[in-house]
């Protein structure tokens, strides 16, 4: 038997289909405090030396996991000796002994070896055909709360699954991305705060100008989107001012109301180290006319489900007010006469 150690950050889950006894081993380690070193579990042969040279032996017997990862690797788990007679548990060293031998009195024994029990004279306490009413009815129960908690525990275990797969494109874009990894999270997040977002690169065919333009209550706003290893580059900056003082020579450009400048910056460094503040040079800061939207920023608005401040950075206090008017509209006033018109048509004409 081999034991590689697992990452802090695993998830640890009860095998399906396993036996009463070892479902309830399973719950007792899965909750036991202090939480064990996991450790992926593997069976292996052994190695015999001689004066006739070394023999190698396939390992012997079955091991059935009983607590495994996502990725199945067995955390705990039984050991079936070949004749299916002998079973050995193989779990964390920082298990609490009193909780395995509880374990082993209560649930193991009268599953594998009752007679053990017997001759023990220990019967009396775990024969159901010896029980009050009242022992069988709290045992019930006690079965029943068992596997209600391993239920509703894999129906989180999927929720978190699922929540996870749909979140991790988004935040990877926004805390690790650069070039069009990091655009389709910008564009993820601003299609979550229901912000119209065209990609200029699709619709002109190229880099010829920004990245994004993103429409929402009538205000249109053409958006940068630059990543920088380190220090957030001021030309990036620079970059935006050039394509708005373009925009207007494209061909079915349509007006727009300013423009915005997504940056992802420090990407060398751990996020929650990173500088919040992309630029800090006055000079820089007092020229600035156009807003500067920290991807830490836009991440955070995005994790807490903020949509007002999604809004607010990349708009500015209007389009949360507007946001506020379409809320409070009437049931029966329909969306149209909320909206002005200009939000309603297409941002960009071939």
């Amino acid at each position: 038997m081999a034991g590689q150690w697992i990452g802090q950050g695993a998830r640890i889950r009860v095998v399906d289909n396993v036996g009463d006894a070892d479902r309830e081993l399973a719950l007792r380690v899965l909750n036991c405090n202090p939480t064990p070193t996991w450790r992926s579990l593997t069976l292996i042969g052994s190695t015999l030396e001689s004066i006739h040279g070394k023999e190698q032996h396939a390992p012997e017997g079955t091991l059935l996991p009983i607590l495994e990862t996502e990725l199945g690797e067995p955390v705990v788990a039984v050991w079936l000796s070949p004749d299916g007679v002998e079973r050995r548990y193989i779990v964390p060293i920082e298990v609490p002994w009193k909780l395995l031998l509880s374990w082993l009195l209560e649930q193991a024994m009268p599953e594998f070896v009752p007679d053990t029990l017997r001759r023990a004279r220990r019967v009396m306490a775990f024969d159901e055909n010896l029980m009050t009413r009242s022992e069988r009815d709290a045992r019930s129960a006690l079965t029943a709360l068992d596997a209600d908690y391993a239920a509703r525990r894999r129906q989180l275990e999927h929720q978190l699954e699922v929540a996870e797969s749909a979140a991790a494109a988004t935040r990877e874009g926004l805390m690790y991305g650069t070039g069009q990894q990091l655009v389709d999270a910008v564009t993820s997040v601003f299609e979550y705060a229901d912000i119209d977002v065209t990609n200029l690169d699709d619709e002109l065919g190229g880099t010829k100008n920004a990245d994004l333009l993103c429409a929402h209550g009538g205000t249109s706003r053409l958006v940068e989107v630059k990543s920088a290893t380190g220090s957030a580059p001021e030309r990036a900056y620079q970059d935006l001012v050039r394509h708005m003082r373009e925009w207007t020579t494209l061909p079915g450009a349509t007006p727009i109301d300013g423009g915005a400048l997504v940056i992802s910056h420090d990407l060398r460094t751990i996020p929650h180290k990173r500088n919040p503040t992309p630029y800090t040079r006055p000079e820089f800061l007092s020229a600035q006319a156009e807003p500067v939207i920290s991807a830490l920023d836009l991440f955070s608005a995005w994790r807490d489900e903020d949509v007002e401040t999604i809004h607010r950075l990349l708009f500015g206090s209007v389009a949360v007010a507007a946001s506020a008017l379409q809320r409070d509209v009437p049931a029966d006033v329909g969306m149209d006469a909320a909206v002005p018109s200009s939000a309603r048509k297409r941002w960009f004409r071939r």
